[in-house]
């Protein structure tokens, strides 16, 4: 189904996950919208989401792709052999802050890079040592500038 038109009731769930998926839509603000109208008051979203000033793509796994005018990066999918076009609608930290922001926005990439094994993040987890070096409030600086956000997205109950 389309998920910028569901056919579901607004209200209807509790929790939807929406992992690495806002992209993939050529209006983002679409899926976002119909995300807080099936959210019921109170609900909660998973919201995993690439940054747009990543400098390595994990979907079409090249380099700067984001940063190219838009034939260049259809060109360089091409003739990698990765598609036959670049379709990815990358927003940065900011822009999906203003995107999100009918719900209340709590960022967990923060908490997850100085802890990583207390969120069971198995990948991080091996360079634990190294990450926990660094405040939670030194990840809130950088956060903007890393390739991937945690958030749990929140529909406020008064709506």
């Amino acid at each position: 189904m389309d998920a910028t038109n569901m056919v579901y009731p607004d209200n209807f769930f509790d929790v939807v996950i929406a992992n690495q998926v806002y992209m993939c839509f050529p209006k983002p603000d679409l899926f976002i919208k119909e995300l807080y109208r099936v959210l019921k008051p109170g609900g909660i979203s998973y919201f995993g989401a690439r940054n747009k000033y990543t400098l390595w793509d994990g979907q079409y796994h090249l380099p700067l792709l984001a940063f190219m005018p838009k034939g260049l990066a259809d060109l360089f999918v091409k003739i990698t052999r990765r598609a036959e076009s670049f379709t990815a609608s990358y927003r940065s930290f900011w822009q999906l802050q203003k995107l999100c922001g009918d719900f209340v926005i709590k960022r967990y990439t923060p908490k997850i890079l100085n802890d990583p094994q207390k969120y069971n993040f198995r990948s991080l987890a091996k360079f634990g040592s190294i990450l926990s070096l660094f405040s939670e409030k030194f990840w809130e600086i950088l956060e903007p500038t890393l390739p991937n956000f945690i958030w749990i997205l929140k529909k406020p109950k008064e709506t």
